[in-house]
């Protein structure tokens, strides 16, 4: 709810690719340049991308701490955490038994994180892991762990409203909040980053999670979700699919869809169709 712009819009503005390498150094320069906000503070929040803030955080703790954010997190947090396999890595030291990022198209290739920007992006973690990090929110084992649950607070604006986007109430801990065939509390997170991509689906009233980690580029969401119909079965309310044949549909002729074609554009969170 900072106001502050995200960086991958500057990136793309100034000619900086994917491809390209891309320091902490290089980000927080970036930032400082910034002279007008987006929108006022705690009016809005910026629900796609926080990489501004979380670099910005990053860079505070290691200010206060007179240590590396690296050391940080492992010591403080993923250490008591029991996660012992868990770390953020700059990619500029080699990290064993780790799945490299690659894509599938007409061939496969490797795709290199080249986004070297800590706290956002290059936390490296095991399914093992990401397992504990979630057993946490229900039995906190630490003093780390019982911080946890404050990550599902929903986001308050200034005037009181909770932020809702597109795909649900959002939390401080980026989780988009909706019901999933009737289920009534089901949190949602998603993300990508070259290769890699991690989706997870978390049923709170039945003590539910299920996820999927992956390093080729595709989108893992269903393969997670099919898993949590697997088990959770019995427990939905609404069936799996829907039956056209119950609803009534009114048809419309080719020439009054034709009115409805063309580019769509919704300012208010960037998105095109």
């Amino acid at each position: 709810s900072s106001g502050l712009h995200n960086l991958d819009p500057i990136k793309e503005l100034l000619g900086i690719r994917t491809i390209d390498v891309f320091t902490q150094e290089d980000a927080l320069k970036l930032i400082a340049t910034q002279t007008k906000l987006d929108f006022t503070p705690g009016t809005a929040f910026s629900y796609h991308r926080s990489d501004t803030e979380i670099i910005l955080l990053a860079k505070i703790i290691e200010n206060v701490t007179k240590n590396s954010f690296i050391d940080f997190t492992t010591q403080q947090v993923f250490k008591p955490l029991g996660m012992n396999n868990t770390m953020y890595n700059n990619n500029r030291s080699i990290l064993s038994n780790t799945a490299q990022s690659y894509r599938i198209e007409e061939v496969t290739y490797l795709q290199p994180i080249n986004d070297l920007t800590l706290g956002p992006t290059n936390l490296y973690t095991t399914a093992e892991d990401l397992a504990i990090f979630y057993q946490n929110f229900t039995t906190p084992k630490s003093r780390v762990a019982e911080l946890l649950p404050k990550l599902d607070s929903y986001v308050t604006l200034d005037s009181g409203k909770e932020f809702a986007s597109i795909w649900g109430k959002m939390t401080l801990g980026r989780y988009f909040d909706h019901p999933e065939r009737g289920l009534p509390k089901m949190s949602w997170q998603f993300g990508l980053v070259g290769g890699y991509a991690c989706n997870v689906f978390r049923f709170h009233s039945k003590n539910f999670i299920s996820f999927v980690l992956g390093n080729n580029n595709r989108y893992n969401g269903m393969p997670a979700m099919l898993m949590a119909y697997e088990v959770l079965e019995d427990d939905f309310t609404k069936p799996h699919f829907i039956d056209y044949s119950t609803i009534d549909i009114v048809k419309l002729k080719q020439k009054t869809l034709k009115k409805y074609e063309g580019h769509y554009w919704k300012k208010a969170n960037g998105l095109v169709r």
